[in-house]
């Protein structure tokens, strides 16, 4: 395991050296803090993605990656129970209107105990969902926010 880092960090490093203008780099970026996703290092994780906004981030940034990097923080967050810093980072998104957005969003809403903002983020995302299995688990959620209540 701690080899496949090092190749992973190296392989980061040879692709940002040659390649630093290109997606490349920043795509061994993504594979680096999925790796240590997988891996339960969701600090170190946190770190990778954090830098991936700031490389990515602003007018001339990389719209595809920023969106990955920040849908991947807020899911890291919430599992932290930093709910306020799950927000934050959805906040930078350029299109607040996806079903996966909204559902993180309302995980975070709901961690914060604002079940009405949860329950407007669900039924939005239940609204613009096309699957079924999807649709099942945001219902359920909104129903457990009105049973808390």
């Amino acid at each position: 395991e701690e080899k496949n880092e090092e190749l992973l960090n190296a392989l980061h490093q040879k692709l940002e050296t040659e390649y630093g203008n290109t997606g490349f780099a920043k795509l061994s970026l993504i594979l680096k803090a999925k790796y240590l996703r997988d891996h339960q290092d969701l600090v170190k994780a946190l770190e990778v993605y954090y830098e991936i906004i700031k490389k990515t981030d602003g007018i001339f940034g990389d719209d595809l990656f920023n969106t990955m990097a920040r849908i991947n923080v807020a899911q890291i967050e919430n599992s932290l129970n930093n709910f306020d810093a799950a927000l934050t980072a959805l906040q930078g998104l350029s299109n607040l209107n996806d079903s996966l957005v909204l559902e993180i969003m309302g995980d975070a809403q709901s961690g914060l105990g604002s079940n009405d903002a949860a329950t407007a983020s669900y039924s939005k995302a239940l609204d613009l969902e096309q699957s079924e299995e999807v649709k099942v688990m945001l219902q359920s959620k909104i129903s457990l926010l009105n049973v808390s209540k």
